[in-house]
């Protein structure tokens, strides 16, 4: 025989599984375990906490997603299509690539040391 706590419990486990399943996909699957509560009116608390953190982690997913409205849409569709007027540094010889980034205007410091060279 179940006391009256017990009941209470699965009572509490009965409802906090049934919210969790009403609210479906708007709380993240990572988040689901973190709701719990020792009433309904906390585990409803906590359903409602779940729902806002998930609506903010995707509007942070969205976000970071979303292209800056600086770029330019060529330079876009050439990143998506692999084209670029960049050199291929990974595959330059050294002595190509300190051409080219003499010519670029990024070689060496006067010091040779590079950019740690005002602070050593």
């Amino acid at each position: 025989m179940l006391t009256e706590r017990q009941t209470q419990e699965r009572r509490l486990q009965s409802y906090l599984t049934r919210k969790l399943s009403e609210a479906g996909d708007e709380i993240a699957p990572e988040i689901r375990d973190l709701v719990c509560g020792n009433s309904q009116d906390e585990i409803e608390a906590a359903i409602n906490l779940a729902k806002t953190k998930t609506a903010q982690i995707l509007a942070g997913i969205r976000q970071a997603q979303a292209r800056p409205d600086d770029v330019d849409p060529a330079w876009a569709a050439n990143v998506r299509e692999g084209i670029s007027d960049l050199p291929d540094v990974g595959h330059m010889s050294m002595s190509e690539y300190a051409r080219y980034r003499q010519a670029a205007g990024i070689g060496r410091a006067a010091s040779g040391r590079g950019i740690l060279d005002p602070i050593l």
